[in-house]
């Protein structure tokens, strides 16, 4: 019997959660991912308080992110 790829181990467990398991898993990785650039944040700019860098975390995350479905009607500030 041969082993199952990484890939497919992963997607078998996956599918044995609960529908409100694979949700949970999603706002903690949603949630690690914005954490993620609030690190990069504070690494770039050490004496921002944390309201500055959550301002900063939001813009990049929203903002970029609505540029990028409609660049027509929103232009990346600089």
């Amino acid at each position: 019997m041969r082993p199952l790829d990484p890939e497919q181990q992963y997607r078998e467990v996956i599918q044995r959660l609960s529908a409100e398991e694979r949700l949970r898993i999603v706002f903690e990785l949603h949630e690690m991912g914005r954490e993620l650039v609030r690190a990069g944040i504070r690494s770039l700019h050490p004496t921002w308080d944390e309201k500055s860098v959550e301002a900063e975390m939001k813009e990049r995350l929203y903002l970029y992110a609505d540029t990028r479905r409609d660049s027509a009607s929103h232009s990346r500030p600089t």
